[in-house]
């Protein structure tokens, strides 16, 4: 029967890497200076080319020694090609020995420690001494980061078409006034379990525009729809590196 055919199907496992996570909201990114950032345990850092206005993200730490580079500066940098359209490109500069990479790609672009007869000798040193790169895209006033994409120097394709974004924001209309983000010193899942609780917003949000004690009774649930691909049973692992002392960026997003 189906389900005895249903039992043989083994779980499928959830990556959490493969996915797109919101970091900061657009506006947060100033012109001139990197952002500094985190999801999980992988620093990031973020900033924007001064002539295309696109939202770069490295890892944040340098190849060489590990250093933040966000604690760097933002530098122009020659085209990767004379026939390149853009004069420059905007990349990060390293705080410790100055070591500049390319923001598209990663790669290092600038390496003054390293002699004409050194480069000569490792023709690939802007790829063997880049930074990893990850997918980053704006959707909605938001940047959303692809994680999987910069786990190593190989690169993967993302599906765009992906990202988490509200259909609703895209319509004439509607208008979304709520932009702001906060540093909670807790485990993500511990927040996560606070949203999807409503019986507690008239209790812990009373004398505000949401919560009057007066109202807390039981609150019958009814799922309406699921964005679940299929039946078949998925089991998940935790993401990496969660812990209780782990201090996580949350983006609110009005959610239809």
């Amino acid at each position: 029967d189906d389900d005895a055919a249903a039992a043989d199907v083994p779980p499928k496992e959830v990556d959490w890497l493969d996915a797109w996570y919101p970091v900061c909201f657009a506006a947060e990114i100033p012109d001139d200076a990197p952002f500094k950032a985190q999801v999980f345990d992988r620093p990031l850092v973020l900033f924007r080319d001064a002539t295309t206005r696109a939202v770069r993200c490295l890892a944040d730490e340098c190849p060489h020694r590990l250093a933040p580079l966000s604690d760097g500066r933002l530098v122009e940098l020659p085209p990767t090609s004379a026939a390149a359209s853009n004069a420059t490109e905007t990349g990060i500069e390293c705080s410790y020995h100055a070591w500049a990479f390319r923001g598209e790609c990663g790669s290092c672009a600038r390496l003054p420690q390293l002699d004409e007869a050194g480069k000569a000798k490792h023709a690939d040193w802007p790829q063997r001494y880049g930074a990893r790169k990850y997918a980053v895209v704006e959707r909605q006033g938001v940047c959303f980061v692809h994680l999987k994409s910069g786990e190593s120097h190989d690169v993967i394709d993302v599906d765009q078409a992906s990202v988490p974004t509200v259909d609703e924001f895209d319509r004439p209309g509607w208008i979304y006034e709520q932009d702001y983000a906060r540093d909670l010193p807790y485990d993500y899942t511990t927040l996560l379990e606070n949203i999807i609780d409503p019986s507690h917003v008239p209790v812990s949000h009373h004398g505000t525009s949401q919560g009057n004690r007066a109202l807390a009774a039981p609150l019958p649930l009814r799922i309406l729809r699921s964005n679940a691909k299929d039946s078949t049973e998925t089991t998940t692992r935790p993401p990496p590196s969660v812990g209780d002392d782990a201090t996580e960026t949350t983006t609110t997003t009005t959610t239809a």
